[in-house]
């Protein structure tokens, strides 16, 4: 591998670390803040977390949102304390909405729970006024399928730290010249996403294909979770790729737009460019570069795609309720859940339902998947 500096060095990676503010002051002696510093270093990469940035008790949701937005790996190290509420979205901590922005643009994380057998201050410990709402935070956590480890002293997690460093992939180069820069549009993945388990194995096998571009497209029904499923493949595979980027194609005529936009943000053309020049520019990377995702949402007319997808050593994903892809891409089809699946997605959604009344919601919804926003309300899926 290639990169573009002296020596067989590679760059250092941006490591933003996200904490509440005791875990900078304990355990005392050396914090769990100063391992993970540690760790960052021997990495050979550099540390930021919001420390850098002034008044952070006060910082509104902007500012978070922009300390995190410009960085490589997103670091957790998630205690028993909630943290201050960010100013103008009061319903979360500066931690959580650094968590939340970190997974919507698809940044690589590492996430480190302090177990219930840590040592320290009792200020370390449940928070009086917010101890649920972190409790709460933990457990989606430990559901969220990336976390690291459960460390106890700092010196566990430094070394932790450290081995998930090495272990991480880096951004791959294009060429001798330059780096990738990592994009990714791909919308958050949906909470308390169910199933689907064979579809995304099937859809996973083709990550380590290389060559020309492996095309699937998955096809089925409106409602039975096509665009959903696609969030969470990308999202659950999110390490593979240093570039996503998800293309709404209902309208066929705004394709090559959203096209030009990855082009612009991949420094290919300058949104002053003609539209085709960018387009042309990105196909011509696209076939040079590879772990990359595209993912064309919702798009109905084979004919009208086509032209536009792309070619190399990466990942075009279609969804579609059109069947007639076989000609351009491996289809696989997607039916509605099997009841089981459909009563625990209920259930999860609605504790209170027993096993009776969820068997009767599902069946009159026709096992369609539903579908969550995070204030917890529930819908059949769009598409």
């Amino acid at each position: 591998m290639l990169w573009p500096m002296s020596g067989d060095r590679p760059p250092p990676r941006r490591v933003f670390l996200s904490h509440t503010a005791e875990l900078r002051r304990f355990p005392a002696g050396r914090s769990f803040v100063a391992a993970a510093e540690s760790a960052v270093a021997r990495a050979g990469d550099a540390v930021t977390d919001m420390a850098y940035f002034a008044a952070r008790d006060h910082a509104p949701a902007e500012v978070c949102r922009d300390a995190v937005t410009d960085v490589d790996v997103f670091v957790l190290i998630a205690g028993f304390r909630y943290g201050s509420p960010v100013r103008d979205r009061p319903e979360v901590s500066h931690v959580e909405l650094e968590h939340e922005t970190a997974e919507e643009l698809g940044i690589p994380r590492l996430i480190f729970l302090l177990g219930d057998d840590t040592d320290g201050s009792a200020a370390m410990f449940r928070d009086p006024q917010f101890g649920a709402r972190q409790a709460e935070f933990r457990a989606r956590m430990v559901d969220s399928g990336v976390t690291t480890a459960t460390v106890t002293d700092p010196g566990g997690l430094e070394a932790a730290l450290l081995h998930a460093l090495t272990a991480l992939p880096r951004p791959r180069t294009p060429g001798p010249d330059r780096r990738v820069r990592r994009v990714w549009s791909i919308p958050a993945r949906v909470r308390g996403f169910t199933g689907r388990d064979q579809l995304l194995t099937e859809l996973a096998v083709a990550i380590d294909s290389a060559g020309s571009a492996v095309m699937q497209a998955v096809t089925g029904m409106g409602g039975v979770g096509k665009t959903t499923t696609a969030i969470e493949y990308a999202h659950r595979h999110r390490g593979s790729f240093d570039i996503g980027w998800w293309v709404p194609a209902e309208d066929p005529t705004l394709v090559p737009e959203h096209l030009m936009s990855l082009a612009c943000a991949l420094d290919l053309a300058q949104s002053t460019d003609p539209v085709d020049l960018g387009v042309a520019r990105l196909r011509a990377a696209l076939g040079a570069w590879d772990r990359w995702l595209v993912v064309f949402d919702n798009a109905e007319d084979p004919r009208s795609i086509t032209p536009y997808l792309p070619e190399g050593p990466g990942q075009v994903l279609i969804t579609s309720r059109n069947p007639g892809w076989r000609d351009v891409a491996t289809t696989v089809g997607v039916a509605e859940f099997a009841r089981p699946e459909s009563i625990v997605l209920l259930k999860r959604f609605v504790p209170a339902l027993d096993e009776e009344d969820a068997d009767r919601v599902a069946a009159a919804v026709g096992d369609l998947p539903l579908a969550s926003n995070r204030r917890g309300r529930c819908w059949p899926t769009p598409r």
